[in-house]
């Protein structure tokens, strides 16, 4: 750094001049633009499925079937629940 530089800081800090650095921004704070929005509202999430009831598998109403995964499984899907194609009904 130049010397002026260096006594020009110096006197500054000495009569009370902001130091020239920017606070870093709250991340934290609620309402600010860059914070996470809340989830929006909606009903509560219903009843656990039931092995062998119902679901809407394709957009067809009642076209699936429950069925409940486990071990390896469940782990590949990343879910216990699947709605799978009920053969009673049309393919969709």
């Amino acid at each position: 750094m130049k010397p002026v530089f260096i006594a020009t800081m110096i006197v500054a800090a000495a009569l009370g001049a902001p130091a020239a650095t920017a606070a870093a921004p709250d991340a934290g704070s609620a309402g600010a633009p860059w914070a996470p929005a809340p989830p929006p509202p909606g009903p509560p999430p219903g009843p656990p499925p039931v092995e062998g009831a119902p679901c809407n598998y394709g957009g067809v109403e009642d076209g699936g079937l429950w069925v409940h995964l486990e071990g390896g499984n469940a782990a590949h899907y990343g879910t216990e629940w699947m709605c799978e194609h009920n053969p009673d009904k049309p393919w969709p």
